[in-house]
């Protein structure tokens, strides 16, 4: 007895080894998950350093090129033989060499993989939205650089050496492209097909999207939040028609997060009168968008962020804003030359800045009530032209503002219609150098009432100035300054040589030579 005593001293029982190991298992359960994410973090930080060090080596190369004349974009530099990186290990790729955005920043849009991650045609600002997740579907090389540039609009794109190759069609996703969900519908694939999957209803081929799938909320009388994820694909085919989505839907918020845009061309109504007070539509991918007629029409969010839209192929913009609230409105982005109509665009909208700085409405016929009773603090239309416009009635009428509106190109040479152009518009600042009336058949109150501190007509002739369709055409100025051209449009402009049928009165200061 004393003997075995002992030896149990010495020794575990079998209650006590069971233990030992419960313990050491449940330790391994908790610790090895998260042991293998400290080092699946690691591994994600360095590849991401390593898309760092990719973009700089690129930078670099290209800056040298460029001193050298080489090409301006379109160009594509392979990782390891163009950029020095080739003692990388398991590291590969491109980088495609686009052309400058609107601020002036040239783009890199980059494609790397190693054994575990993948990046493909990543615009380098975007490098932080990354998912380091393997979506690429071909180990092909030459159809990966054709994908990126056929995507960025390089349709033919040369090597390191300067020899052109032109892209083929390949349908891809960039990276840090948001990328929703594939779905299947079980049905026939037939014009007006309808798929249900959550709180949206998709309809296939309908009036809204001739190829594709359109969708819509089910139920736009509920007040719940919108939170089911949005499908990218149903059958393997893309979400092309935002038509009416959201339109007067009552859902107090809506997830956009899921949201693939980059297929679809018609966003007409997409937020007509919704609810929601908050859209976050910053990282909707629009080169592809068409028609965005009435998209925000009276809806009640106030942070609309466009500033990363980039919208090369747009054709209209009716109305698209009317009646919104927000700070800021950047739509430098935008390629307007095939919108031909823009009308009532920016009517009644109230906002701190909207900036359509560099709008060339090559195409545009009218222009009429395009900021009409709108209140914007800052507007920034210094560049804006639109040479073909024969219609700017009501163009600013009864318009708001407290900085100076530069209109430096807009040339009215084609302009027939002035009728109510800035009707009642407050404006400190007003400079129209390229304002003319050379084919003017109606301007009857096109400045009757404004108030501003110079209202410069020193380009004006006036001799074109003539009939009943200019009657109060000055009428109840309030200027601090007026400026004509010559002696004898002073007088005109002063009434004092005016025909009686165009009868203004109340001019707060004459017209003079300037």
């Amino acid at each position: 007895m004393v003997c075995m005593m002992k030896r149990n001293n010495f020794g575990f029982t079998l209650v006590e080894l069971l233990a030992v190991i419960v313990i050491l298992a449940i330790i391994m359960i908790v610790a090895i998950p998260s042991v293998l994410d400290i080092l699946t973090v690691a591994k994600q930080k360095s590849f991401v350093e390593y898309i760092t060090k990719v973009y700089s080596a690129a930078e670099k190369k290209y800056l040298s090129d460029q001193l050298f004349g080489g090409n301006n974009s379109c160009i594509v530099y392979q990782v390891k033989t163009d950029l020095g990186l080739e003692n990388t290990g398991s590291f590969d790729g491109f980088v495609l060499i686009g052309a400058k955005d609107f601020d002036g920043d040239q783009k890199y849009y980059i494609t790397l993989w190693n054994d575990e991650y993948k990046v493909y045609g990543l615009d380098y600002k975007k490098v932080d939205k990354a998912k380091l997740e393997d979506f690429v579907d071909t180990n092909d090389d030459d159809l990966k650089i054709d994908g990126v540039a056929k995507y960025y609009d390089c349709d033919v794109y040369s090597d390191a050496d300067g020899n052109k190759t032109t892209a083929e069609d390949v349908d891809i996703e960039p990276s840090a492209t948001p990328k929703g969900k594939t779905c299947t519908f079980d049905g026939e694939m037939v014009e007006k097909a309808e798929f249900v999957d959550g709180q949206y209803t998709y309809r296939y081929k309908d009036y809204a999207s001739t190829i594709g799938w359109h969708v819509v909320l089910t139920d736009k009388n509920s007040t719940d939040p919108v939170t089911t994820q949005l499908c990218t694909t149903i059958n393997g085919e893309y979400i092309t028609s935002f038509n009416s989505t959201f339109y007067n839907s009552k859902a107090v918020s809506i997830d956009l997060s899921s949201f693939n845009t980059s297929h679809a061309d018609n966003f007409d109504s997409m937020f007509f009168g919704a609810k929601a007070t908050s859209l976050d539509v910053s990282g909707f991918d629009m080169r592809n968008a068409k028609r965005l007629g009435c998209m925000f029409f009276s809806a009640a969010a106030t942070d609309i962020d466009t500033s990363n839209w980039v919208a090369p192929k747009v054709e209209d913009i009716n109305e698209m804003f009317e009646k919104i609230t927000t700070d800021k409105l950047d739509l430098r982005h935008f390629d307007v030359s095939k919108v031909k109509d823009p009308y009532g665009a920016f009517r009644s909208v109230t906002a701190n800045e909207v900036d359509i700085s560099n709008w060339n409405f090559a195409s545009a016929r009218r222009l009429s009530q395009m900021f009409a009773s709108a209140n914007i603090k800052k507007l920034n239309v210094n560049g804006l032209k639109a040479d073909a416009s024969a219609d700017n009635s009501w163009m600013f009428y009864s318009f708001k503002t407290e900085n100076p509106v530069i209109l430096n190109n807009l040339d009215t040479t084609n302009c027939k219609d002035f009728g109510m152009m800035f009707y009642n518009a407050i404006i400190p600042t007003l400079s129209i150098p390229k304002l003319k009336f050379d084919s003017a058949t109606s301007a009857s109150n096109a400045f009757r009432g404004i108030t501003t501190d110079v209202l410069d007509f020193s380009s004006v002739d006036t001799s074109y100035i003539t009939g009943s369709n200019f009657s109060g055409f000055v009428d109840g100025i309030t200027v601090n300054k007026a400026y004509a051209r010559t002696q004898a449009d002073a007088d005109l402009l002063n009434t004092t040589g005016a025909p009686k049928y165009l009868h203004w009165t109340n001019l707060t200061v004459p017209f003079v030579v300037k």
